[in-house]
């Protein structure tokens, strides 16, 4: 038997609820981390969707980036 699991994605409004910043705030993060060569999935209708990995990234991205010194633009190249 083998057992399939199936990837969930959230869409912005899903990931601003999940790491608790607004709509703009992603675009903004999205933007940079595309800008390094990171590409997040898009549906048929080219809307964003974000996995796991992706809410993962945002949330270590919050964090780094309200460490002394750190820059948001820093904080996505080192975590890129």
């Amino acid at each position: 038997m083998t057992i399939v699991y199936t990837k969930f994605y959230e869409k912005v409004d899903g990931l601003t609820k999940a790491i608790g910043v607004t709509t703009s705030t992603v675009k903004k993060y999205y933007l940079l981390f595309e800008e390094q060569g990171y590409n997040f999935n898009r549906n048929q209708q080219g809307q964003l969707l974000f996995s796991q990995d992706d809410i993962n990234l945002f949330k270590e991205l919050i964090v780094l980036k309200n460490e002394k010194g750190m820059t948001i633009s820093k904080a996505v190249k080192e975590l890129i």
